[in-house]
């Protein structure tokens, strides 16, 4: 009957736990069954009440944090960890350390799930100065984490000075309007250097569209074939469509700086649209116009020379 116990117990644990779990009958302890060795002689519990055995080498090997800990007098300051004789508690939980632990030791690690997992993992290393897991962590942000989460990552490639993951984040942002409400408990974390470079980017991507296609409130430039711009040539009736055209152009812009509909050609079929590609041919003009075909070809060209990135 006690081993059916036994069973059941540890079963349970397991289901409560990111890592499979024992639990020590001489002491009473649940430990991560991937560091349970009597030889090791550093014992480490995470914040959640399980223990983990390590070697002292190990750690010493992979960690600046426990490194210098360990050169420290038994009653030092060992700042967030708490050193009692050969046990260490630490502040974060057994899912952030046992897979901190499996990285130094050469283990096989699960795949990431979050975005959560990796950002709590990174902290970790970053506190504890193990270069490994961080080299490992960093790489993990770059996919598929960029193009589902670009503000967040942006916010932890600022917070960590990451030039590269920082310019790939500030590209995928321009697929929406990074002024939104919903994006303010992301933007609140990002330091105010790299938050500005971000609404550079964004700004300067709307003023330079509407620089090149719309010019002095007048539509587009397309050329007649006598040399002067045909939205100043045309009577103010023909003109307004074409300047409604232009409104929601800049509007798109500021929903997505990317381009959206503007870059695939989606923009021909909204009404306003319309009611200026209807009209192939003007009086001042003598030869007949493919409006849609000039104007998005003059749109896509200016959105590729746009910046994108900080």
């Amino acid at each position: 009957m006690a081993p059916k116990n036994k069973n059941s117990s540890e079963a349970t644990l397991n289901r409560t736990h990111a890592f499979p779990v024992m639990m020590d009958p001489a002491t009473r302890r649940t430990y991560d069954v991937a560091f349970t060795e009597k030889d090791a002689n550093i014992v480490l519990q995470s914040s959640d009440g399980i223990f983990f055995r390590m070697s002292s080498f190990t750690l010493r090997t992979t960690s600046g944090f426990f490194r210098a800990m360990m050169t420290l007098p038994p009653l030092g300051d060992i700042s967030s960890a708490v050193h009692r004789d050969d046990e260490i508690t630490l502040e974060e939980e057994s899912v952030v350390v046992g897979r901190l632990l499996r990285m130094i030791s050469g283990f096989e690690t699960p795949k990431w799930k979050s975005f959560d997992e990796v950002e709590d993992l990174l902290a970790a290393a970053y506190k504890y100065e193990m270069p490994g897991p961080l080299a490992a962590a960093r790489t993990a942000f770059m996919w598929p984490f960029a193009a589902e989460q670009p503000l967040r990552l942006y916010a932890v490639a600022a917070r960590y000075g990451w030039e590269e993951e920082a310019k790939l984040a500030s590209k995928h942002s321009l697929t929406f309007s990074i002024h939104d409400k919903k994006h303010d408990s992301v933007l609140e974390r990002v330091p105010s250097a790299w938050l500005l470079r971000l609404f550079r980017l964004h700004r300067e991507r709307r003023e330079a569209f509407e620089q090149k296609i719309i010019k002095n409130n007048i539509a587009f430039n397309i050329i007649c074939e006598n040399g002067f711009d045909l939205p100043k040539a045309l009577p103010k009736a023909d003109m307004e469509p074409w300047l409604n055209l232009a409104r929601l152009m800049l509007w798109e812009i500021d929903r997505c700086p990317a381009g959206g509909v503007l870059f695939n050609g989606g923009w021909m079929e909204w009404p306003e649209a319309g009611k200026c590609l209807q009209k192939t041919e003007y009086s001042c003009c003598r030869r007949k116009h493919n409006f849609g075909q000039e104007v998005d070809i003059m749109v896509r060209t200016t959105l590729q020379a746009l910046p994108s990135t900080i």
